[in-house]
């Protein structure tokens, strides 16, 4: 499961991430930014749901036993439910950003291109 799950994130943000333009890309910038935005909001929802739970949603760890016994299992869930709501939310975020910010080379190239000026010139000087 864990290795589908690092091949799935590989493929989604090779996607998202990716720095060609539509076409050749399969899915604009637009598309990417959505993608990003989207996957956010489950994230959060989730995270916060096992975060601020007042029940224990993992009864049977207590049959298996637990990582840090000293931990009782609500303040686990709560450390939990917070390592599944923020990083991932902002990796999303962080994520989003680098998109809009390859759009934006995207554009000056593209525009670059449209004034007749070589690509090769450094984004700086034009």
């Amino acid at each position: 499961m864990n290795a589908s799950m690092v091949l799935d994130g590989l493929l989604f943000w090779s996607l998202v991430l990716g720095p060609r333009p539509q076409p050749p890309a399969r899915v604009s910038f637009g598309v990417r930014f959505v993608l990003c935005v989207i996957v956010m909001f489950p994230q959060i929802i989730l995270g916060a749901f096992v975060a601020f739970s007042r029940q224990d949603l993992y009864p049977y760890y207590d049959l298996c036993g637990r990582l840090f016994p000293s931990l009782d299992a609500l303040a686990d869930q709560q450390t939990g439910g917070i390592v599944m709501w923020i990083p991932p939310a902002m990796m999303s975020v962080i994520g989003a950003l680098l998109v809009v910010n390859a759009f934006r080379i995207q554009e000056e190239l593209t525009e670059a291109n449209r004034h007749g000026l070589s690509s090769s010139a450094p984004l700086a000087n034009r």
